[in-house]
This record gives structure tokens, C-alpha cells and sequence, in this order.
């Protein structure tokens, strides 16, 4: 046990009783190592491990520039180092091209030449009074169409393949010194919206295949090198054999060593002189036009009618002044923030090997929406052992082992309470094995978002005197839906980790005013359907921590089975099968939330106003009333609320 000087001074820090339970404000430390993050940042509030500050983000930044700048400054080097060797290539194919390109066409001097000069031979036949026949005509005859030899075609086509090649290149590699300067000035804001705004544009850069791109750009000058020496031979074998010999002999040594160099990395790591590129480009689909379902429609449509007019009135619509492009990547990472964070945080996981990084980032996924933690997991693919087995090892730094009558007990080493909070908050429901209970005290010494995540994770509470169980799940899931407030993913969890005890069915003969729960449970559910759909849909800009009539909305579609069943005694006639297949499970928990308001509101010496559930039903009517059903929707739900 700790000694007794020790649990004085933590229960001398600051503390705030809520439901009996005590809240435990440790102090935070910082550090100067600036790579050890635990102390270069501060501990993050409880629900605030993925705030706009929270210290994930700053340890992604911080992890993503040295990343970013070692990508960066490698394809900046390679980009320049093309740019003048592409310069400089470019200019001398040009200038045997500005000669060589004369031969295709005809030569008129020559021509002239050899027209007077057989004009000459012909006087002076005449002259001596020889026979004009003897005189060899002028291979020229302007008269036939031209027709260049086929050594000639040869270079300059090649030629010129290589000049266009070389310049392709010089373009592309300034385009891609604007995609770079691009990709590293990320805008001002939150070091949450600086992280999601890189790591939108990181995945644009994986997704377009901006670095293949850029390592296609030395194949392309050594393809343009290649076909420029292969000219070269052609155009020095008509001059002098000797010379184009030696040429083509050191072009196909050269290049057999190039071959060697690209295939040897596979053979041999440690050969760095090869660069393979495994993956073509796609090609890219233009984005900046806009084309709505409804228009592509009445598009179709027109165009079945041949009507022209409307066909163009209803083509898709390009912006005349489009928005900034900050503008436009800024809406794109609000729209996608859950999915980004998830790849983020997931990214951050696997290119640092920063043991504090790795800790940083376990700790942070249960501030994460619900969404952006299913993201998480999906991405973990082959390495959710090795993660469990590092949230288990994490998890184990941070707690004590005591042993009282022969069962062992964990409890929290002093100062790592708010460490462990976040690491239960991660991936809950599958607790640790080893051990399942918590010492605690009488009141409990736990905070209000310590004990739900213990509790969420199926750890059970014990007194450290009595070691009897001190806080029950059910006791403290009925004390907390009243008045605590915890994030949407706490309360999920703490609903599903024994779904079959909080969800247990219940009996209309037996219920009684005093169980309060199934009441509130039915509030929240009646403030899922008449709220907003925008509310209903978790995201950075929610709230996060809700009262449980809030927080249900966020997760009310994973609990629709439970819900059925733990009221499904109170429908005396249920529906047949076809008939409950042609209600939706919403409108069924609806129904049966209903059945059960109304079942309270009989029930003899009820003391609770039935202003709420009057209200509760009065928006549920108003809600059934403003939107369209089919005709079997209405007809099952109108049979299961008369029932």
C-alpha cells in the first residue's frame, strides 16, 4: 500500500466532488528535452486529447516538418540538379538541331551550283564543238518534289525526341518546385487544422503520386540522353565510320552500367546508385467543374427529347471566378477532418519510432469522434497486435499491483491518473486480462472520467477496506445519466459493456417509477429524432462532453437491437415478421420509446412531472407528423403504438 504521507498529499490537491465522486486536478510537468514529448508538452484535459491544442497535433507537427523537410529538401535537390542539366542539354541538342534540320529540307544553293555549273560544261562542249551529250546532267531537278535522305529523317527525328523530351522535363520540374513550395506553406490556425491541412495534402501527394512523378523526371533525361546519342551515331557512321563506332560502343556501356545500377538495389540493399520506379501514373481528372445530380438528370432528359436548348442550359457549370485555392483546400479538410485525423494520428504511428510519440499517439485516440476511431482501427490492418501489445505495456507502467486476501488488485500509480483515463478511453471493451479490479476508496478518491473508463473497460471498483465493490456499473451509470457529462464515445461504451445487464429486458407488471433509467434512456431517444440532422453527426466542432440526453443522438443507430428488446414487452400485439420488415429499426424504437412514455404516465403514486414526458411526447407527434412516410411505415407504426 502507498504510504499514508502520500495519499495525504494527493488528497490535499485540488478536488471537486460530483455524485460522490472526487476530482483530481494533478499539476502538469514540462521538460527541455525537445525530443521527449511527454515533457516537452503538457497533459491534455480529459475529452481534450485531440483538441485544437492538443499536444498530438504538436507532436505531429513537430515529427511531420523534420519528415517534410528531409522529403522536401531531397526533391528540391534533385529538381535543381535536373533543371540545369536539362538547361544545358537542351541547349546544345538545339543547336546541332538548327543544322541538321536543314537537310530536310531542299537546298537551293546547292542546287544553283550544280545547274551553273553544268551550264558551264555545256558552253564549253558547244565551245569545242563536242557532242552537248557527253556533258553528265545535274543530279538536281527542281521539277521533282524533294525527298531528304534517310540518315537525315533518322537524326533529326531522334534529334528532336530528345529535345522535346529535355524540355518536357525542365517544365515538370518547375511545376513540381511550385507543388513543394505548395506542400510546406501550410497556413496559419490551431496546430489541429495546421496538422489536418499537411496531412490533407500529404495524401493528395500519395494519391497523385507526386514523388513517382518526380523520380520519373531522371528516366525521362536519361531516355532523352539515350535516344540523343543514338542520333549522334547515325549522323557520324555517313561522316566517318571510325568515330560513330566509338560512340555507340561507349553509349551501350554506359547505359549497360545504368541497367546494372537500377537492377542491383533488388539484389543488394546496400547499393544506393539505383532508383526503381514500381508505380505508373494515372492519369489525373480535372476537378474545377461542378455537375449536380439534378443537372446531369435533366441533362439525360433533354437530350432523349433532342432538346438542345436545354441540354446546353443544363451542362455542367464551370466557376468564372473560382475561389482561393486556401479557400477551397480549407473546406475540403473540414469536410474530411475525422478521416484525416485517423490517417494522421495513423501516420504518425508508423514513420516515428519515437517511443514518447507512439505513447502520445495510443493516449490520443479517445479524444477522437467515434468515427475517426473507427477509421483508426480499420487502418491498424497487420499491426493491431503490435499496438495492443504497446497500449498493454503503456498500461502496465502506470499501475501498482497489490495483493489482499489472495486476489490481486491494481490501482493507479499517483500522478498517472489522467495517463491512464486516456489510455482506457482507447479501444475499450477489451481490458486488460491479467487483472479486474480497481482499489478505490470510500468516497472515491477516482475522477467522474477515470471511473467511467475503468468501469467502460469492465474493471470493477473495490473498496480498499472493505475490498467489497464500491461503485457498480448499474449504480453509476443510473447516478451519471442525471447530471455528469462525459464525451458521446464514454457513455457508448459504458451502455455496451454489458449491454445484456443495462439493456435487460424489462417487464410492465414489474416496472417501477424509481428506475429512472429506461425513462431517461427514452428522453434521449425522442431528442435523437426531433433535433437537428447536423447534430446528430459527431466531428471535431461537436461538443466533448454531453449530458446523456445529449449524447445519445451520436450513437443511437449502434443500440436500436438493444432498445427493442428491452421495451419489447411492452408491446402487447407486436407486428408479424413482414409487417415489422417494412418499419425501419428506427421507427420501431421509436414506436416502442412511445409505448413506454405512455406506460409511466399510468403508473399509480408516479411523483415525477408529466410535464417532461407530455413534452417528450408532444415532440415526437409534432416530429411524426412533419415528415412523409410510406403507407406500410405508417400502418406497422400506427399498429405497434395501438397495440
Amino acid at each position: 500500500m502507498p504510504p499514508p504521507l502520500l495519499h495525504q498529499l494527493l488528497l490535499l490537491q485540488p478536488m471537486r466532488r460530483e455524485l460522490g465522486i472526487k476530482r483530481l486536478y494533478p499539476a502538469v510537468k514540462k521538460g527541455n528535452d525537445s525530443y521527449d514529448y511527454e515533457q516537452k508538452y503538457p497533459e491534455d484535459a480529459p475529452y481534450e486529447e485531440a483538441a485544437p491544442a492538443a499536444r498530438v497535433w504538436r507532436t505531429y507537427e513537430d515529427e511531420s516538418r523534420v519528415h517534410d523537410a528531409n522529403m522536401v529538401e531531397k526533391s528540391r535537390d534533385n529538381v535543381d540538379v535536373l533543371l540545369v542539366f536539362a538547361g544545358l542539354f537542351s541547349a546544345v541538342v538545339t543547336t546541332l538541331v538548327a543544322q541538321t534540320s536543314q537537310s530536310l529540307q531542299p537546298n537551293y544553293s546547292a542546287m544553283s551550283v550544280s545547274l551553273l555549273y553544268e551550264s558551264v560544261l555545256v558552253q564549253r562542249a558547244i565551245a569545242n564543238g563536242s557532242s552537248v551529250n557527253t556533258v553528265a546532267p545535274s543530279p538536281f531537278n527542281p521539277t521533282i518534289a524533294f525527298v531528304p535522305a534517310t540518315t537525315d529523317v533518322w537524326v533529326n527525328g531522334l534529334w528532336f525526341t530528345s529535345l522535346f523530351l529535355s524540355l518536357t522535363t525542365a517544365l515538370v520540374a518547375v511545376l513540381v518546385k511550385q507543388w513543394l513550395h505548395h506542400y510546406i506553406a501550410l497556413p496559419s490556425g490551431t496546430p489541429r487544422d495546421r496538422s489536418l491541412t499537411r496531412q490533407f495534402r500529404y495524401a493528395g501527394f500519395q494519391k497523385w503520386y507526386v514523388q513517382v512523378i518526380i523520380g520519373l523526371l531522371p528516366a525521362l533525361m536519361h531516355l532523352a540522353l539515350a535516344i540523343f546519342l543514338v542520333g549522334l551515331v547515325i549522323f557520324l557512321h555517313p561522316l566517318r565510320a571510325a568515330p560513330s563506332w566509338i560512340i555507340c560502343a561507349g553509349t551501350g556501356l554506359v547505359y549497360t552500367a545504368y541497367g546494372v545500377a537500377t537492377i542491383l538495389p533488388t539484389l543488394f540493399p546496400q547499393w544506393t546508385l539505383g532508383d526503381l520506379v514500381y508505380v505508373f501514373l494515372r492519369r489525373a481528372i480535372p476537378r474545377g467543374v461542378t455537375w449536380s445530380r439534378y443537372r446531369r438528370r435533366e441533362f439525360l432528359s433533354s437530350l432523349r427529347d433532342r432538346d438542345l436548348s436545354a441540354m446546353f442550359r443544363y451542362l455542367p457549370r464551370v466557376q468564372a471566378r473560382p475561389q482561393a485555392l486556401m479557400k477551397i483546400e480549407s473546406k475540403f479538410v473540414r469536410q474530411m477532418s475525422t478521416k484525416l485525423a485517423a490517417e494522421a494520428l495513423h501516420w504518425l504511428l508508423k514513420v516515428s519510432s519515437n517511443p514518447t510519440v507512439q505513447s502520445i499517439v495510443i493516449q490520443s485516440i479517445g479524444g477522437l469522434p467515434m468515427a475517426s476511431e473507427a477509421r483508426f482501427l480499420e487502418l491498424r490492418g497487420d499491426s493491431a497486435g503490435t499496438m495492443r501489445f504497446l497500449w498493454q505495456s503503456l498500461l502496465e507502467r502506470c499501475l501498482l499491483e497489490m495483493k489482499h486476501s489472495g486476489r490481486s488488485y491494481i490501482e493507479p500509480v499517483p500522478g498517472m491518473e489522467l495517463k491512464i483515463g486516456r489510455l482506457l478511453r482507447f479501444d475499450p471493451n477489451r481490458r486488460w486480462t491479467r487483472y479486474d479490479a480497481f482499489l478505490d476508496t470510500t468516497p472515491s478518491l477516482y475522477s467522474t472520467e477515470l471511473a467511467a473508463a475503468i468501469l467502460s473497460n469492465g474493471y470493477t471498483l473495490h473498496d480498499r477496506e472493505t475490498l467489497n465493490q464500491s461503485v457498480s456499473l448499474g449504480v453509476f451509470l443510473m447516478d451519471s445519466t442525471r447530471s455528469s457529462k462525459l464525451s458521446p464515445r464514454s457513455w457508448y461504451h459504458l451502455l455496451m459493456v454489458r449491454s445484456q445487464d443495462v439493456f435487460s429486458p424489462l417487464n410492465p407488471d414489474n416496472d417501477h417509477y424509481a428506475n429512472m433509467f429506461p425513462l431517461l434512456l427514452c428522453f434521449a431517444i425522442s431528442k435523437s429524432f426531433t433535433s437537428p440532422p447536423e447534430s446528430r453527426v459527431e466531428g471535431f466542432n461537436s461538443p466533448l462532453v454531453l449530458v446523456f440526453e445529449d449524447a445519445l443522438p451520436y450513437c443511437i443507430d449502434k443500440i436500436y437491437d438493444d432498445v427493442l428488446s428491452m421495451f419489447s414487452k411492452f408491446i402487447e400485439d407486436p407486428p408479424s415478421a413482414n409487417q415489422s420488415a417494412e418499419l425501419p429499426k428506427s421507427l420501431r424504437t421509436l414506436a416502442v420509446a412511445i409505448k413506454f412514455l405512455l406506460h409511466r404516465l399510468s403508473l399509480p403514486n408516479y411523483n415525477m412531472s408529466h410535464t417532461t414526458i407530455l413534452d417528450s411526447l408532444t415532440d415526437l407527434a409534432q416530429w411524426i407528423q412533419e415528415h412523409i412516410l410510406r403507407s406500410q411505415e405508417a400502418a406497422a407504426l400506427i399498429l405497434i403504438i395501438d397495440s
